[in-house]
C-alpha cells in the first residue's frame, strides 16, 4: 500500500508543472480574445470596456447593451456624424417661375376636385362623368369614338371605356354604329345628358364665384386669358414628337 502511495505522488508531481502550464496558456488566450474583441458601442477607443462585459458574459447570463445592440443603437455609442441637413435650407434654391405655375395649377386642382365631388353627389354624378359631359359640351353635335376622348382628356382607356358605359346606361350619351370601323361605336350627347351637366355648372357656380368673389371682371377675363394660352401650347405640344 505504501508503494503505491509514493509511485502516485510520484505521477502526480510530475503532471503538476504541465497542467499549470496548460492553464496559464488558456488564461492568456482567453484574455487575447476578450481585449481583441471588436467595441460595436464605441464606449472605449482602447477596448477596456468591451473586454470588461466579454468577461462578465462568460460568468453571468446578464449582457451589456453594448454587446447586444448594434452600432449606433446603445445609448452610450459615440456620437453620429453630422449629415449637414440643418444646412439645407440654406443651400436650397426657389423653383423656376415656370415650374411653380404649373405647380400651383395642380395643386388647385387638387383642392377642387374634393370640393367639386361634394357638391355633385346629391346629383349623382361623380367627377369623372363630369369631365366627359363638359368634353362632349363644347361641340354637342358632335359624335365622338372612345379613342378620341381617351386622347382628348389624357386619360387611360379602359378607364375612360368605363365611365363611358355607365353613361349610356344612365342614358347621358347614346350609341352609334361606326360604319368606317365595325369594332368600334361613335358615342353623342343626349338631352338628358345636356340636362345633367347644366345642373351640374349651376350645383358649381356659387362655390366657384364666392372664390372670385374680390375679384374684378377685368382680373378674371385677363387671368382666364393667359391659362387659355397655356392650355392651348400644352394641347399643341402633346402631339409634338418626342426624343
Amino acid at each position: 500500500m505504501d508503494r503505491q502511495r509514493r509511485q502516485y505522488a510520484r505521477y502526480a508531481n510530475r503532471r503538476r508543472p504541465r497542467l499549470r502550464a496548460s492553464a496559464a496558456q488558456g488564461d492568456v488566450a482567453r484574455r487575447g480574445i476578450a481585449t481583441a474583441q471588436p467595441d460595436p458601442a464605441g464606449i472605449s477607443r482602447d477596448g477596456r470596456a468591451t473586454q470588461g462585459h466579454a468577461q462578465r458574459n462568460r460568468c453571468s447570463r446578464r449582457r451589456h447593451a453594448a454587446d447586444a445592440l448594434p452600432a449606433g443603437l446603445c445609448c452610450r455609442s459615440r456620437p453620429v456624424a453630422k449629415t449637414g441637413a440643418a444646412e439645407l435650407p440654406g443651400r436650397m434654391t426657389e423653383p423656376p417661375l415656370a415650374f411653380r405655375i404649373v405647380n400651383w395649377i395642380a395643386i388647385i386642382d387638387q383642392l377642387t376636385t374634393t370640393e367639386g365631388n361634394r357638391l355633385l353627389k346629391p346629383l349623382g354624378l361623380p367627377l369623372p362623368q363630369l369631365v366627359v359631359l363638359n368634353h362632349f359640351s363644347h361641340r354637342p353635335d358632335e359624335a365622338k369614338t372612345v379613342t378620341s376622348i381617351a386622347r382628348a382628356l389624357q386619360q387611360p382607356q379602359p378607364g375612360v371605356t368605363k365611365t363611358v358605359q355607365k353613361m349610356v346606361a344612365l342614358g347621358f350619351l347614346r350609341e352609334r354604329s361606326n360604319g368606317a370601323d365595325g369594332r368600334s361605336k361613335f358615342l353623342v350627347l343626349t338631352p338628358a345628358g345636356l340636362a345633367k351637366h347644366r345642373a351640374a355648372v349651376a350645383a358649381l357656380t356659387p362655390w366657384t364665384q364666392r372664390a372670385f368673389a374680390d375679384w374684378s371682371e377685368k382680373d378674371q377675363r385677363t387671368l382666364f386669358a393667359m391659362l387659355d394660352r397655356l392650355k392651348i401650347w400644352f394641347d399643341r405640344d402633346r402631339d409634338q414628337p418626342r426624343p
